[in-house]
């Protein structure tokens, strides 16, 4: 997955870049005048994280950032399949042991709690020792009129 993003700053080997979130309506009929439900769930909204800076971006550059799509989908699977395939499984297995519905569905309750808690701390320890973000290329200096950054708004 590519995209594009301005520096906001650099930190040695690391930089933050901001970059606008993309909606899943981009192409959609309705885009001009704005996507009710994608404006709810937060489309055209910034977005910042932290990249590696092998391009040597310097702040107010507009740089591609590049990211491993079968990390990303990984990540998917982690926050969404995961919980709710440990969630179906507790119900199953405290289903074969419990009488009645109640320990079943407490069971899926918990583990699908516990999913959800596990896979946060497993993203913020992960993310804390290195990032899945790179910038690839410079595409415009910070003296480029970045006010006319394409995909960006400021």
């Amino acid at each position: 997955m590519t995209g594009r993003a301005k520096v906001v700053s650099t930190d040695g080997r690391y930089a933050t870049v901001m970059t606008e979130r993309k909606s899943a309506c981009e192409g959609c009929h309705r885009s001009a005048e704005g996507c009710a439900a994608c404006s709810l769930l937060g489309a055209g909204g910034k977005m910042t994280c932290r990249a590696r800076n092998d391009a040597g971006a310097k702040t107010g550059d507009t740089v591609e950032i590049s990211s491993d799509s079968r990390r990303m989908l990984t990540y998917g699977a982690v926050i969404f399949i995961l919980p709710i395939a440990l969630a179906i499984a507790a119900y199953f297995i405290a289903g074969r042991f419990a009488g009645g519905e109640g320990i079943p569905v407490i069971s899926a309750g918990a583990a699908f709690a516990a999913a959800l808690a596990g896979a946060g701390i497993w993203s913020a320890v992960r993310g804390r020792r290195e990032t899945d973000v790179f910038i690839t290329s410079v595409i415009s200096g910070a003296g480029e009129d970045p006010g006319k950054t394409p995909g960006i708004k400021d």
